[in-house]
């Protein structure tokens, strides 16, 4: 297939290793062709250790890219660029971009920006729309600040050198190390980025309230949308008191991750985020986010169920309940009737009230409904029968006109017969549906009018029999209050 990356690795003079690593690349490039590049990997990984070249280096980052392994990936991209056909090429370009992408959000989202600036100018002329908008906003977001902060002094310099080893040891799984360089930092260089990283460290070591306070310092001229969302996430949305450590640090990730995909517009994404954090959490307001860009997702039916499902807590922290599942076309009593969650005083009751209609007003409805179709139905069937007498007054003419032979006469006045028949039958049936019609009208008029439980003038008991149809966008039913 690839005319390059098919030539033996070595020349003919090879090595028992050689063609060792060889066979290993030969069965490497099998699985990765397969789909299989969990097995292909190691395979490309021990070839290269023998023999580094365009081929192993070329499989090796695309394996790379493949299990989702982008650190690793790129170096080995960069090596073959201009080096490979263009029908190779593209394969190489593609995974790089993508690795790009990937590599740069994680290096934003530690708020690493000498990291991830060299990359979002590697991917200038790649993207596209939305896409290359987000490249080019944060690689201006990212332009002041890829040092993360001044040296220009000696005690600036020495606080640059605790603030490195703070990440290292932050990388490392050290979170109390990288809390003691970051407060010594500060201490020399009292900088954002600084707080930030403090803030983040601080979540696993000492909690939200240690993590909210670091940021506190953070003057409000300097503040981005990312200190806004940690405070969010440790603030309004804070999951439950007895979490902490890791666990807590993983929930305020994720709500944060969650808040920015859905201010930059995807939702889906974002939607997934407030899942997770919700479920590790359990926090009601997250998980309200969560049901909340469902209804925005147009998903009506996922959002009526998760609804129902909800405990009273999220229930009361949702937006528009009750707008928004007339807006689905669900019934708020359906719900209720579902769930069992709707209680006296929850945003599911409030928004059911006065929603049902008593039986007897449904059946008076189609009686008359039903009545209606029937009458049309009758005079769909007059017009039918007044066509065929037509048509038999047709023939008798042509019959009896001097233009007619004998047999055509003969034809016609039988033709003539077998219109009367047609005409006849839907008279009948005309006749049969005006009758039923009639009735089915006279008795919804009559239960309209007909005195119901005593019950004075339009008020309707609170405990009287309901019905209620519903539908979503793949479902309709009929629900009630018994």
């Amino acid at each position: 297939m690839l005319v390059l990356l098919g030539v033996p690795l070595q020349s003919s003079a090879q090595s028992a290793e050689e063609t060792a690593a060889l066979s290993l690349f030969e069965k490497g490039k099998k699985a990765f062709k397969a789909g299989e590049f969990e097995a292909a990997l190691p395979l490309f990984e021990h070839a290269q250790t023998v023999v580094d070249n365009v081929h192993t280096q070329y499989y090796l980052g695309r394996a790379y890219a493949a299990v989702d392994q982008c650190a690793r990936a790129l170096p080995f991209l960069a090596l073959v660029d201009g080096k490979l056909p263009p029908s190779v090429e593209g394969f190489r370009l593609a995974d790089e971009t993508r690795c790009l992408k990937s590599a740069s959000k994680e290096s934003l989202t530690q708020s690493d920006c000498r990291t991830a600036l060299p990359m979002l100018e590697r991917l200038s002329g790649r993207l596209e729309g939305e896409e290359e908008a987000w490249r080019a906003d944060k690689a201006k977001y990212c332009s002041t600040r890829a040092t993360d902060f001044p040296t220009d002094t000696a005690t600036r310099k020495a606080a640059y050198g605790l603030y490195e080893a703070g990440i290292a040891a932050a990388k490392d799984g050290d979170a109390a190390g990288a809390e003691g360089l970051f407060v010594k930092t500060l201490a020399l260089a009292d900088e954002p980025v600084v707080r930030r990283r403090l803030a983040k460290i601080q979540l696993t070591t000492g909690g939200c309230l240690a993590a909210l306070k670091t940021l506190e310092g953070i003057p409000e001229a300097t503040r981005t949308d990312a200190d806004t969302d940690l405070r969010e996430a440790c603030g309004a949305y804070a999951p439950r008191s007895e979490l902490s450590g890791a666990a807590l640090a993983n929930v305020v990730t994720l709500v944060t991750s969650g808040l920015a995909a859905g201010r930059e517009g995807r939702l889906a994404e974002a939607q997934h985020a407030f899942d997770e954090a919700a479920k590790a959490g359990n926090a009601p307001a997250v998980e309200a986010l969560a049901i909340d860009l469902l209804y925005d997702l147009e998903r009506c039916k996922q959002y009526a169920v998760r609804i129902a499902e909800a405990s009273q807590a999220v229930q009361l922290a949702l937006t528009d309940i009750g707008k928004r599942m007339k807006a689905c076309g669900v019934d708020p009593t359906v719900l209720g009737v579902a769930g069992g969650t709707a209680g006296a005083g929850s945003p599911l009751a409030l928004a059911a009230q006065g929603a049902g209609t008593p039986v007897t007003e449904v059946v008076t409805w189609s009686l008359v409904g039903t009545g209606l179709a029937c009458l049309g139905v009758a005079g769909l069937m007059q017009l039918d029968a007044n066509d065929r007498y037509a048509d038999a007054r047709d023939e008798i003419e042509f019959a009896n006109s001097a233009a007619a032979s004998d047999g055509e006469a003969a034809d016609a006045i039988n033709l003539s017969y077998d219109f009367q028949d047609q005409g006849d039958k839907s008279t009948e049936k005309a006749m049969l549906f005006t009758g039923v019609g009639a009735s089915l009208m006279v008795a919804g008029v009559t239960m309209f009018f007909w005195p119901q439980d005593d019950e004075p003038g339009n008020v309707k008991s609170a405990n009287a029999v309901t019905l209620q149809p519903w539908w979503s966008s793949s479902t309709m039913g009929v629900a009630g209050n018994f």
